[in-house]
């Protein structure tokens, strides 16, 4: 229906054969920097100070790839000369700058975060002067070299996690095609290295920075200020412009805009009939092969660890990952860990200072992470709790890379306290913008998490409550409690080391060899979850998002397959269409984790009656049921989720949380029949799980104070 409206309203009266208009290059302008404001809770240290910097044409392929390396030799850590001089200043907590290409007219993007309105004068100083310097004293060649070094690694490995490849593929093509370029040049960028690696014996770099940035006749820059209550007053100035709109209008002309708007609202709550459906081209469950993909590996024990092996090609690119066994751990100890994973690597070693470490990582290493992680058991209530250390990197670089590995691992210093005040105050930054822009995760994960002790530990090391944690942290800052937390979570009790790709047997005698060992067996420490909640976030921002997660009276766990199938209707058919197409709402959706069901929405106009929506989920249900339309589409969408192309790195992390969650070959082929073989006869029988008792039942809502003032199912409202 909408793809009619396209095309009859704006489409079908454009000539056949008509050339395509290209548009006109935005004249150069120049701007002072203008003050806007934005709604906030509180104003101390919230302004931002954003620079744009028009640099060319969407062609310019090889400007855009070195001003990408500018970019981040300049702000791509706490050691680059701009966001240094920002940080040496007090003036701000965060700087950052990157390349948005994929326009006609690319531009830079400058952003300060966490400053002053009186204080933005200062700062634009230093950035012009810092900038400057950099021009006149030249760029450091070891982090420009290693930033290639990186980029040729992505292009060899080419991973771009979930999304697939052919997505990937065509966007990149798309940034070009669009604008009448060749799409292939947004493909194989990697033929520019060798000329990028040639100018780094010239000056190039410093006389491109001079003429896009320092001398740049096409910018402009923002200083956005926080002011609490902006939007009650922008509400209230919308509503008196309604009155007035509405006082200056004829009876005619209000009459002709209510039917105009009830006939808009009928469209837009109608549903596509079966017959506009069935002309969708769609595979049939005949086309499916009933056996699911596997996921081969060895497992062994090897000199007091578990060894995970995968013998899959790998282009020569080595894969380790190692899993440090944290069950004996509390609560507040874990919380610790999350704060020394998100500092390693970022903080001075022994041997190397911050900024060393940048360009031995971007040089050495495809990608170095230190995450923890809780994982659910298949078939029992028991749980994993683990920090995975996982890196890549080019075989003929496999050894100095372990050996830098080696070095964050076991050799990191925390003796330089601003450091580390600097490093947790950005962490806390990004946490705090993604409750804003990403509060569908937050809430998922705050309302589930009293579901299951699992689901608690992932709420206090990832979600709102370790936000809680860090920003008590940042305030009251204890250094001497992560230094005695750091030197007891690498040890080989418990180890599970995973590798894949070339080298295996000269990484297994290394980490064997460098994993310390004390000798003791530690034993696991019982953990309670969390109560039920009914809450809502305050932040300073226009949209919401609201979940719900019940405890269902039955084990779920034999049910994977069934549960997914319904999810699939559930997202794709009834929260579509309540929540998305009718409410407004960007998105929504249903699944089942940590042993309980969760609904979601995503930007959502009214999480109130989202709320109230997720609650009918049962009645839908029977409806669903007793309804003609056939579950072949929803079980083929389920059996895509479910086995996915996957990339390497993404293949291997799988096979090893099957390993540590007791996941086997037979419980993969149970999940696929049971999904294949779903009927409405079997939905009819889960439907129960969806008339949870009332007090099993958590509710968050992430969203401005008076939109969650508006949902009666929260008891309590905290302003992040």
């Amino acid at each position: 229906r909408t793809l009619g409206v396209i095309n009859d309203e704006f489409l079908a009266d454009l000539p056949a054969g008509k050339p395509v208009e290209m548009i006109n290059l935005q004249a150069p302008v120049t701007s002072g920097m203008s003050t806007v404001y934005f709604d906030a809770t509180e104003t101390e240290n919230k302004a931002l100070m954003d620079y744009g910097y028009v640099i060319g044409r969407y062609d310019e392929y090889e400007e855009h790839l070195a001003l990408g390396l500018i970019c981040s030799v300049l702000a791509d850590d706490n050691q680059s000369p701009l966001k240094k001089a920002v940080l040496e200043s007090g003036l701000a907590q965060d700087v950052a700058m990157m390349v948005n290409d994929s326009f006609y007219q690319p531009y830079v993007e400058l952003t300060v975060y966490n400053t002053n309105q009186k204080d933005a004068a200062r700062l634009d100083g230093i950035i012009r002067d810092t900038l400057k310097k950099a021009a006149e004293t030249g760029l450091d060649r070891k982090a420009l070299e290693a930033m290639i070094d990186k980029l040729d690694f992505q292009a060899r490995e080419k991973d771009y996690g979930f999304a697939p490849k052919g997505l990937v593929f065509g966007m990149q093509a798309l940034g070009i095609w669009n604008y009448d370029g060749d799409p292939l040049d947004g493909l194989v960028q990697e033929r520019l290295f060798a000329g990028l690696r040639e100018k780094l014996n010239s000056d190039y770099y410093e006389r491109l920075l001079q003429r896009t940035l320092i001398d740049s006749v096409h910018y402009a820059s923002v200083l956005a200020v926080p002011k609490i209550g902006l939007e009650d007053e922008k509400r209230a100035e919308m509503a008196r412009a309604m009155e007035n709109l509405k006082a200056e209008m004829s009876e005619a002309d209000r009459a002709e805009l209510l039917a105009f708007n009830r006939q808009f609202n009928a469209w837009q709550q109608s549903v596509d009939t079966p017959e506009q459906k069935a002309t969708l081209p769609q595979l049939h469950i005949s086309d499916i092969d009933p056996e699911p993909s596997q996921i081969a590996k060895t497992v062994t024990e090897s000199d007091g660890l578990t060894l995970i092996r995968y013998d899959d090609n790998t282009s020569g690119i080595c894969y380790t990952r190692m899993y440090f066994d944290l069950g004996s751990f509390p609560l507040a100890d874990l919380q610790k860990i999350t704060l020394v994973s998100g500092l390693l690597g970022h903080v001075d070693t022994r041997h190397h200072t911050a900024g060393e470490l940048e360009n031995l990582k971007k040089g050495l290493l495809g990608k170095l992470t230190f995450d923890l992680t809780s994982l659910n058991h298949q078939h029992d209530e028991e749980y994993e709790v683990r920090l995975s250390v996982s890196y890549s990197a080019l075989a003929e670089k496999e050894q100095p890379a372990a050996d830098l590995v080696r070095e964050i691992m076991l050799e990191s210093s925390w003796d330089n306290d601003q450091q580390i005040r600097d490093l947790l105050s950005q962490n806390r930054n990004d946490m705090e913008q993604s409750i804003t822009y990403a509060g569908h995760r937050f809430a998922m994960g705050r309302c589930s998490a009293p579901m299951s002790v699992c689901a608690t530990i992932r709420e206090a090391t990832s979600g709102y409550e370790m936000y809680r944690y860090l920003k008590h942290f940042c305030e009251r800052p204890d250094v001497d409690s992560l230094r005695r937390i750091y030197s007891e979570i690498f040890l080989k009790d418990g180890l599970v080391l995973s590798l894949s790709g070339p080298d295996q047997e000269e990484r297994l005698a290394y980490w064997s060899e460098m994993i310390p060992d004390d000798g003791r067996k530690r034993s696991h420490v019982v953990k309670e979850k969390m109560a039920p909640l009914r809450e809502g976030l305050a932040v300073a921002s226009q949209v919401s998002y609201g979940a719900m997660a019940a405890e269902p009276d039955m084990d779920i766990l034999p049910l994977n397959g069934k549960l997914a199938v319904i999810s699939k209707i559930l997202s794709l058919d009834y929260l579509w269409n309540t929540i998305r197409a009718q409410g407004g709402a960007y998105g929504t959706g249903f699944t089942v984790r940590s042993r309980s069901c969760v609904w979601y929405s995503y930007r959502d106009p009214n999480p109130a009656g989202s709320l109230k929506i997720f609650g009918h989920t049962a009645e839908y249900l029977k409806q669903f049921v007793a309804g003609e339309e056939s579950m072949e589409k929803y079980i083929i969408g389920t059996i895509g989720d479910s086995d996915p192309i996957l990339t390497n790195k993404i293949r291997f992390t799988n096979g090893d949380v099957m390993y540590l969650t007791g996941v086997s070959a037979e419980d993969r082929r149970e999940t696929r029949r049971q999904i294949l073989n779903m009927d409405k006869e079997q939905i009819a029988k889960l439907i129960s799980l969806f008339e949870t008792d009332p007090q099993k039942i958590s509710y968050c809502v992430v969203g401005p104070q008076a939109v969650l003032e508006k949902c009666e199912e929260l008891s309590e409202i905290i302003s992040v």
